[in-house]
């Protein structure tokens, strides 16, 4: 999920007006917010009090203050120390205009925001405290769209709304005075209309009702680095454990799901807090949202309906977890963004995969192998790009190297780590967490934590990962074995491909299995071409590299199988939707919802020769998208059965059908989507979607990315029915295999 990119600080510039940068800047200590809502208006007014800090400007008296606000919001009356100012504005914004004071997060986009400045007199510096006022105003309205949330294609995304159905706003929608790189508490009163409630950051306390409103107030006393709002008329439980005050805000088709969030909440809470460290918020909040959201801010969580409800997405057990860690890592020990962005990959390592690795061992190879099959389907050389600059999730590409490649990073930092202790990785996290916390980290923070308990640099560790693009690229080659008495010698060469002349060091995993049993083995690489020698007993069957999928590397088609991550990874890749049909229009809607980035839909008599030979994805039956009689699929997993007319009289006529995976559907409500391999190309592939004259297209399809690691769907209207992936054959670069087995 969505980690939103907090914005906050205020500056002074000791400079002339207008002429020089900025060269000073002020921290806000507290913010004070007061709002008033209008939804049927979609409106705000309000207040903001921010309580600077003492500050000697070493100039004539003159100075500079600013701060940013939406472009569609307008600034009423400022003053400064009762001073009132003039504050001029500008649209035209560079980050180098404004100076983080920390240099926190110095990676920031203000699009959408317009930058006020004032001049500032001497004489209104001497109140005590002194407080910056603001009175504003605006409106924000996005219509919502159809609902779209996805792990593997970016959701549509509103970052500010206020309307009948309820209010959203991002601390990046810049919704409230603000500027990059503070951390603050803050105090935030809000009126709404009656019956509806509110959820920021903080203690929700005070509640006040007048003629047709309620007003509520919220309270934070630790720091926050940017405010994030929401409201809607929910129906709201709450409940507590150890301290920490458990509420879900539903809307009231979902109310009936608060009880089993409120027990997830208590499990998860309690599994981290025992882990990392106590919690360090006073509530945590499950709140759901009318837009497709996901979103983990300090002490509560964002959750669109559609994913609460949803069973197959299984929020409540698994990215709850994730939402809830973020409390921990992003909303308390927190991001320094010049060194990229950590924080989402750890929390995946200690939610999302270790769910996986608490079941089973097999499970947690199948997440690894997933994470590494995404990498190699969706980066290429042209969207790849090191760690360190990595921000957010905005493409499938960002997920796969800010969330995967850095989940990986941490795992392989971990195994290096058990040679020693297999405890040394989770006490460094929590030491970390424990002494950094309410403060900025970066990557170098975590390489002088863990050089400072294992007493060892690892700083080759850090720079090959961090700073390097790719993945390994490992192969066996110029195997010879040699057997003796019982027993077998091997010589071979490992070879390293990686981030072009960078030198590449990495702890190896070898697999050997032989006919008296299996044998693990490990080597430390420091050389693109190495040699290894491994001995055992017994006659030797095959030879694994990285058998388990616990090196960030490429993965090749023979050990991973095909996936719709396939297509979706190919931007090259081309949706073939039919001509004709009086569902074309539907089709070809779907299909422009369903592309990912840089590729296009057509007809299927828009076709081309050459563009046969790219990845295809096509949509509907043979008789309305001729694309399919060139391309039919293997009858033995997917074929369309035609409307058949009786052909007797005792016989009554069969409706449209399937053979899906050798079993025969007829009539239905059924949608069949599969990858396989295209039949001219080895390195493409091509998507069916057989729908029957009866299928819910729109319901059925648009679930699709949700299921990019499977291999075969099968749909019943909207429900999703079945799904799996195909067995994969052949040989591996990374495998060797004993071919003179029974020779002699």
């Amino acid at each position: 999920m969505k980690k939103l990119i907090p914005f906050l600080i205020l500056l002074i510039a000791v400079s002339a007006f207008c002429k020089n940068k900025p060269t000073v800047r002020w921290p806000i200590e507290h913010h004070r917010l007061s709002l008033i809502f209008d939804v049927d208006e979609h409106s705000i007014e309000g207040t903001a009090e921010l309580t600077l800090p003492p500050v000697k400007l070493f100039s004539k008296g003159i100075g500079v203050a600013g701060f940013l606000l939406n472009k569609e919001f307008q600034v009423q009356e400022t003053t400064v120390g009762s001073v009132p100012l003039i504050f001029r504005k500008s649209e035209t914004i560079r980050p180098d205009d404004i100076s983080p004071r920390y240099g926190i997060f110095n990676k920031w986009d203000a699009s959408n925001a317009i930058l006020w400045t004032a001049e500032i007199p001497k004489k209104a510096l001497k109140a005590k405290p002194l407080i910056l006022e603001i009175a504003f105003s605006g409106s924000l309205y996005v219509q919502p769209s159809e609902i779209k949330f996805s792990r593997e294609k970016i959701a549509f995304e509103v970052d500010g709304t206020i309307g009948p159905e309820g209010i959203f706003l991002s601390s990046g929608s810049y919704w409230y005075p603000t500027l990059p790189d503070v951390l603050s508490t803050f105090e935030v009163k809000t009126r709404l209309p009656d019956g509806w409630n509110c959820v920021t950051d903080g203690q929700p306390g005070t509640v006040k009702q007048g003629d047709g409103w309620i007003e509520v107030v919220h309270r934070s006393e630790v720091v926050s680095d940017g405010i994030s709002m929401s409201a809607a008329p929910w129906i709201v439980e709450k409940s507590e454990f150890d301290g920490v005050e458990i509420i879900t805000y539903f809307l009231p088709e979902q109310a009936d799901l608060a009880e089993g969030y409120h027990s997830s909440c208590r499990s998860f809470l309690d599994m981290y807090s025992q882990l990392i460290a106590p919690y360090p918020f006073t509530k945590f909040a499950v709140v759901d949202n009318f837009l497709a959201t996901g979103y983990g801010m300090p002490g509560w969580t964002l959750i669109g309906s559609m994913v609460l409800s949803r069973p197959e997405i299984r929020f409540k057990e698994i990215s709850l977890g994730h939402e809830i860690v973020h409390n921990w890592f992003g909303n308390s020990l927190f991001v320094d963004y010049r060194e990229g962005n950590w924080c989402e990959g750890l929390t995946v390592y200690y939610a999302d995969y270790k769910y996986k690795e608490d079941a089973d061992s097999t499970a947690a190879r199948d997440y690894r192998m997933d994470i590494l099959s995404k990498f190699t389907d969706y980066v290429t050389p042209e969207n790849d790009y090191p760690v360190v600059e990595f921000i957010a999730r905005a493409t499938p590409a960002d997920r796969a190297i800010g969330y995967g490649k850095v989940m990986m990073i941490f795992h392989m930092l971990r195994k290096i780590l058990n040679q020693y202790d297999e405890t040394i990785f989770w006490q460094v996290v929590s030491e970390v967490y424990s002494e950094y916390q309410w403060q900025p980290v970066g990557w170098e923070v975590w390489r002088e934590e863990f050089e400072r308990r294992l007493g060892q640099k690892l700083d080759w560790f850090f720079n090959q990962w961090i700073y390097n693009t790719g993945a390994l690229d490992l192969a066996i080659e110029n195997v010879d074995i040699r057997a003796e008495r019982g027993r077998w010698k091997a010589n071979f060469e490992v070879t390293t491909k990686y981030a072009s002349d960078s030198p590449v060091q990495y702890l190896l995993p070898i697999r050997a299995l032989s006919n008296t049993g299996q044998v693990e083995y490990k080597a430390f690489i420091s050389e693109k071409r190495q040699g290894i020698q491994l001995s055992g007993s017994g006659e030797i069957l095959t030879i694994q590299l990285d058998p388990d999928f616990d090196l960030f590397r490429r993965v090749y088609p023979a050990e991973v199988p095909l996936t719709l991550a396939k297509f979706f990874g190919d931007s090259e890749g081309i949706l073939v939707v039919p001509s004709k049909g009086m569902y074309a229009a539907t089709f070809r809607q779907i299909a422009d919802n369903l592309k990912s980035h840089g590729q296009r839909v057509m007809t299927d008599l828009e076709l081309t020769e050459e563009m046969l030979n790219q990845s295809l994805w096509l949509f509907g039956d043979p008789d309305i998208n001729s694309a399919m009689q060139k391309f039919p699929p293997d009858p033995t997993r997917l074929q369309f059965l035609p409307y058949r007319a009786k052909r007797w009289i005792e016989e009554d006529p069969a409706p449209a059908g399937i053979i899906y995976r050798q079993k025969e559907y007829r009539g239905g409500k059924l949608n069949a989507t599969m990858i396989l391999q295209h039949p001219n190309n080895e390195e493409k592939s091509i998507v069916y979607s057989l729908t029957l004259p009866e299928a819910d297209l729109t319901g059925s399809l648009r679930k699709v990315p949700h299921y990019g690691k499977y291999s075969y769907l099968l749909f019943d209207g909207d429900n999703n029915i079945d799904k799996d992936v195909w067995t994969v054959y052949g040989d591996s670069p990374v495998a060797w295999r004993n071919t003179k087995i029974g020779e002699k």
